[in-house]
């Protein structure tokens, strides 16, 4: 495939014959003084469409080391249909616009996020002396966007080329991050964590079946895939089997506590578009959620042993003996060598009175934001939309048909489910803005399985973490007003 350089140098000399050519004409032309001074002639490719050029310019993408796959791709075929893809669609995007990819790449991991700082250190670096270093960030959800507080970034909306109402883009993150009208962070595609941290109900189906669970995709597909009827089943599976330790329930006691908060429609921060804000930690809903969760968690037929950093959970899944478990997709890429047949479902419905599904991403999911120093602001959404929809054309199909369709996923009612959960992803505000907002249910819950401090209600949890995180979330809120 040839270079920007190689492809720039033709384009080059087709110019100077069109101006051997039609030089008389073109002679009484009058200079475009409206054309962005970054780019050169459009060029029309055989698809027929015309894209700017721009001269060769870096595009510099500041990612984390831990999620490198996202935008950095070894060279050739590999045999990693993951990596080719993403490789693939750099090397278009980097022929057809004329530019160079620049990787910025530091560690930050989920893991050590507290310790292994070196992105949002760098990044304030850059920012607190206004140095234009980066054209386009991939942050860490829950770490790079309260930095919106510090008026770091511009908003989407003032970023020519941008669609944000684009399948590409995941619109129920990002329409909930537009607080005022303004969105200073986005996510959908162009981010295989986005994929990667979507959350699921994995089930054994063969456990199904003896159970006589019934077909629990046309359960869903008919709106009546509950807490209620999925704990009933869970329930009905002996907890021992000829030595087995059987359960109807598995999963860890963190991210998937938090998948089921959102899950079940509870929002802890009520945001106005006019950017008031209520803090709603405490309400019927999230009272009602905190309950049914410490009874899921501490019921028989659930697993208990939530004490080490592997969740051995999933072991128990893979041998055979678990019905349900609570799994993010890049979980299910683990398991695809199941001897048994399996299934995916979204989460369940909090009651039969809720109306929709709603889905997760855990923390890990990168956001896109956009530094006040850029330059080129049309360079910026024209590159960003254009990884953003060959992203959805090429890398996302590999990631479905690799992981989930051609191993983890065993039928068509299963990718079905697949596009459910990723049609309802949501998030709430306060589960990425401030963590004792985001984590009260979950850290709640946690207690009265014996896990931290003592067991505790979700009102008195509430009551000693309330103020602190109404100063912290008024500061954030007070930026979008700027």
């Amino acid at each position: 495939m040839k270079r920007p350089s190689t492809i720039r140098a033709v384009r080059i000399l087709a110019l100077f014959l069109l101006l051997a050519v039609f030089g008389g004409a073109l002679a009484g032309c009058s200079k475009d003084n409206n054309k962005p001074a970054t780019t050169t002639e459009p060029v029309t490719e055989d698809d027929g469409v015309t894209y700017p050029d721009f001269g060769g310019k870096d595009f510099r993408i500041m990612f984390r080391s831990s999620y490198a796959y996202e935008f950095r791709a070894e060279e050739g075929n590999t045999g990693d249909r993951i990596n080719d893809a993403v490789y693939a669609r750099n090397e278009l995007i980097q022929n057809r616009y004329n530019v160079t990819f620049r990787n910025m790449i530091y560690n930050h991991s989920w893991k050590y996020a507290t310790l292994n700082t070196e992105f949002v250190d760098t990044l304030t670096n850059w920012m607190n002396v206004g140095e234009d270093a980066v054209d386009l960030i991939a942050g860490y959800h829950r770490y790079v966007l309260p930095t919106v507080a510090n008026d770091w970034y511009l908003t989407w909306q003032d970023i020519p080329g941008i669609d944000l109402k684009a399948d590409t883009w995941q619109n129920g993150i990002n329409e909930t991050l537009t607080i005022d009208g303004k969105t200073y962070a986005i996510t959908g595609d162009i981010a295989l964590t986005f994929w990667k941290m979507m959350s699921s109900m994995v089930f054994n189906k063969q456990l199904a079946i003896a159970l006589d669970a019934g077909n629990l995709y046309d359960v869903v597909t008919a709106g009546d895939w509950t807490l209620e009827r999925m704990m009933e089943l869970a329930g009905k599976l002996g907890t021992s089997d000829g030595g087995a330790v059987r359960y109807g329930f598995a999963s860890d006691s963190d991210v998937a506590i938090d998948a089921f908060v959102t899950s079940f429609g509870v929002r802890t921060v009520d945001m106005k578009e006019d950017g008031t804000v209520t803090l709603n930690v405490v309400s019927d809903r999230s009272l009602k959620v905190t309950d049914k969760l410490i009874q899921l968690y501490t019921a028989e037929y659930s697993y208990k042993d939530h004490k080490t950093e592997n969740d051995p959970s999933k072991e128990y899944f893979t041998a055979g003996n678990v019905l349900f478990n609570a799994m993010r997709f890049e979980m299910i890429e683990r398991i695809r060598e199941l001897e048994f047949d399996y299934g995916v479902l979204p989460y369940p419905k909090l009651d039969d009175d809720q109306k929709e599904y709603y889905s997760s991403v855990t923390d890990g999911v990168s956001l896109m934001f956009v530094p006040k120093t850029v330059p080129d602001k049309e360079l910026v959404g024209t590159i960003t939309q254009a990884l953003a929809e060959e992203s959805r054309k090429t890398v996302r199909p590999e990631y479905i048909d690799l992981v989930l369709k051609g191993n983890a996923a065993r039928d068509a009612q299963t990718l079905a489910m697949i596009d459910l959960i990723r049609d309802t992803v949501n998030v709430d505000q306060g589960y990425i803005l401030n963590g004792r907002v985001g984590l009260a249910i979950r850290d709640t819950v946690r207690s009265n399985m014996g896990l931290g401090n003592k067991p505790t209600g979700l009102e008195s949890y509430w009551e000693g973490h309330s103020e602190a995180a109404k100063n912290s979330l008024d500061k954030f809120i007070a930026a979008y007003k700027k």
